[in-house]
């Protein structure tokens, strides 16, 4: 069960749907002899409960704490699911294909880096942005990957955290107009905001809701506006503090 469960939290960390994983860790215990499974999960929650043939009734949960968006390990963890529930396998060899595939990074630093530069550059020139409305943005987007690859997120709130980045994306954009390398500052701003605003996690809130998942799509949907409202209004404080310094 607990090997099971670290497969069902690796893909719902991943970014996986809530039935979905339910589906897998229930195909997977009944794999190893379990007559009935009850599996329950929610994007800060996971509980499985099992009835073995001798009546022994077992039940294990799990705390979610944080959640991420990675659809290539989690096809790689769902194919693992597969297997293991078509052939079971040791909890030691789960461990093993777990580790094998957390062991490669999601995306290099590199790689992370040039994606939010040609985003964020790519989107304040089609929104109307100079060639060094497009150069600032990328300047912005290095820095903002940069911070965002050093912080720990597990130890901060999701809420606070993405204000807080979004301030300091916003006081970039600012710095990057008085010092002349950029001209349009909502242009900059726009590119900014696109590495931040949280699209894909409100697209999967909905694809919850649409599956039944009400609870899950509710929770995700809720944090997905709240998010987006911690970024406008960590934008909204860089212009209040920066507007005099940028007009002097």
């Amino acid at each position: 069960m607990s090997a099971v469960l670290d497969v069902g939290e690796a893909m719902l960390t991943s970014g996986g749907e809530v039935s979905r994983i339910e589906q897998m860790m229930t195909r997977m215990c009944k794999a190893y002899g379990a007559e009935r499974v009850d599996a329950f999960s929610i994007t800060s929650s996971m509980i499985v409960t099992v009835k073995l043939p001798g009546g022994e009734v077992l039940t294990q949960t799990r705390r979610i704490r944080e959640w991420s968006i990675d659809f290539e390990r989690l096809e790689k963890l769902n194919n693992l699911a597969e297997k293991v529930s078509k052939r079971p396998m040791t909890p030691e060899k789960i461990h093993e294909c777990l580790e094998a595939i957390f062991e490669k990074p999601a995306y290099e630093t590199a790689f992370t880096c040039l994606g939010a530069i040609l985003a964020a550059g790519g989107f304040a020139v089609f929104f109307g942005g100079t060639w060094r409305d497009g150069l600032a943005a990328s300047i912005l987007a290095f820095l903002f990957t940069l911070i965002d690859k050093n912080v720990s997120h597990s130890r901060m709130n999701r809420i606070a955290y993405c204000f807080l980045l979004s301030f300091i994306s916003g006081m970039i954009a600012i710095f990057s107009v008085k010092s002349g390398i950029g001209e349009n500052l909502d242009k900059i701003m726009i590119g900014g905001i696109m590495l931040i605003i949280p699209g894909v996690a409100l697209t999967n809130s909905v694809r919850d809701l649409l599956l039944g998942d009400v609870i899950t799509g509710l929770l995700r949907l809720c944090e997905s506006l709240l998010v987006a409202a911690s970024v406008a209004a960590g934008f909204a404080v860089a212009l209040l503090i920066g507007r005099g310094w940028l007009l002097w």
